[in-house]
């Protein structure tokens, strides 16, 4: 039914990767982790995931950039539809189970969200970001889906070899080839901020980001707001 990929560089972050990948109520499903590091021990990471016949892991140099490192987790897809996870962000229950719908209902080659919710770790903080963006198509990047939403058709496009900014180089290929884009609600997605020192993709201060968000309440607890049975269709 559908290959989730990751690459990551965080060996932190592997124990909320796989959560939100178990977490997930469609089937079957599989995941390819990248670890895109040298430091990074492979062996540690199969023995961990040896359980799961479902789980790959495979190890590209450092040197490697993010785009090249996911193009090569699409490519070892057996499913034909693709799910881009990061590996710090929560994903709610039915998070690909609803993806999957919009994709489905809307005839869309890419689907993800430009509305969502984003959570200040060091202030409690889950809020919502870009609102009245969703349900809708998405014709242009000043919008761009959230890199960590990306829910498409396996060879539809590339990844740029980037290490930022290759999410948005993914959509604006798509949308020069005319592939039809869609944002679906904000339900069941949140990204995670987690203060200096995290080394995120994004490299707005979260001082500023916080500032364009509309607060929703001062919580912990992600699956109150977004766990089996709460997600809104």
């Amino acid at each position: 039914m559908i290959t989730v990929i990751t690459s990551t560089i965080r060996e932190d972050m592997f124990d909320n990767l796989l959560a939100n990948f178990l977490r997930q109520n469609v089937s079957p499903k599989e995941l390819i982790l990248i670890l895109n590091s040298d430091s990074l021990d492979i062996d540690i990471y199969r023995e961990k995931v040896k359980s799961y016949k479902s789980i790959h892991v495979e190890q590209r140099p450092s040197s490697t950039t993010l785009g090249e490192c996911l193009n090569v987790a699409s490519s070892k897809a057996s499913y034909e539809t693709i799910a881009k996870f990061d590996d710090d962000d929560y994903y709610g229950t039915d998070y690909l189970k609803q993806s999957l719908m919009d994709m489905e209902h809307h005839h869309a080659g890419v689907v993800g969200k430009s509305t969502y919710y984003i959570y200040f770790e060091e202030n409690g903080w889950l809020t919502l970001f870009q609102n009245g963006k969703e349900n809708a198509r998405i014709q242009t990047t000043k919008t761009p889906l959230a890199g960590g939403t990306l829910v498409f058709k396996k060879g539809i496009s590339s990844f740029p070899h980037l290490n930022k900014g290759e999410d948005i180089g993914f959509q604006k290929a798509c949308i020069q080839r005319g592939i039809p884009l869609y944002s679906g609600s904000a339900e069941g997605y949140v990204l995670k901020r987690y203060g200096l020192g995290h080394g995120h993709s994004w490299t707005v201060s979260d001082d500023r980001l916080f500032h364009h968000c509309h607060k929703v309440a001062l919580t912990n607890d992600f699956d109150h707001y977004f766990g089996k049975g709460s997600e809104k269709n």
